[in-house]
């Protein structure tokens, strides 16, 4: 890193760096860092990465994004949660869904949905759950709840309502406090507190 001959830069600095450069859409000056962090004798961690990736997913700028991700892997780094919530949502702000669903598979369905939830897609979500139910896999509570909070996310309290509605008649999914909350969240936004007294 020139101009700093008498102190020796830390991981931390690099990572400021090369995220502060990354939201400017700095790519050159990004690669120059990385090279520089390449040929120094302070190894990239997890963070480098996934700021980096953050940063250029933001952005909007996939292909970059992508880039990091390869040299993330060719330092025999593994994608942790983080990683995989930034590509997750990277994509799905660019509508790229197939790949988001292809990140998505390496977590769960829960996450899948608040995802599209964000997007703002709700068919997409709603195709989803559909899907969960329609499989022979144990039903989560978390995934129906997942459901509602997005719902609500959305300003839909009646779609969460006759979710819920059918869920409970049909006692096809299982229900804790949570679910309630959710629902009692969607009908106080929405002003609808008269449904949630039934129960």
């Amino acid at each position: 890193m020139k101009g700093m001959e008498r102190c020796s830069p830390s991981i931390v600095t690099y990572n400021i760096l090369l995220r502060a450069f990354a939201q400017a859409k700095n790519v050159e000056q990004v690669d120059a860092l990385l090279k520089d962090l390449d040929e120094s004798i302070v190894t990239p961690d997890i963070f480098t990465f996934n700021g980096l990736m953050d940063a250029y997913g933001k952005n909007g700028m996939i292909k970059e994004m992508e880039h990091v991700l390869s040299r993330m892997k060719s330092y025999q780094l593994k994608p942790d949660i983080i990683t995989f919530n930034i590509l997750i949502d990277s994509y799905g702000k660019k509508q790229e869904f197939q790949k988001m669903e292809q990140v998505a598979s390496y977590i769960t369905y829960e996450c899948l949905i608040v995802m599209y939830g964000h997007c703002d897609c709700v068919s997409k979500q709603e195709i989803l759950f559909d899907r969960v139910m329609e499989s022979e896999k144990e039903k989560k509570v978390s995934t129906l709840n997942s459901m509602l909070d997005t719902y609500c996310m959305n300003g839909l309290p009646v779609e969460a309502h006759v979710l819920f509605e059918s869920i409970h008649s049909a006692k096809s999914f299982p229900i804790d406090s949570s679910t309630y909350k959710l629902l009692y969240k969607a009908y106080t936004k929405a002003d609808m507190k008269e449904l949630g007294q039934n129960y």
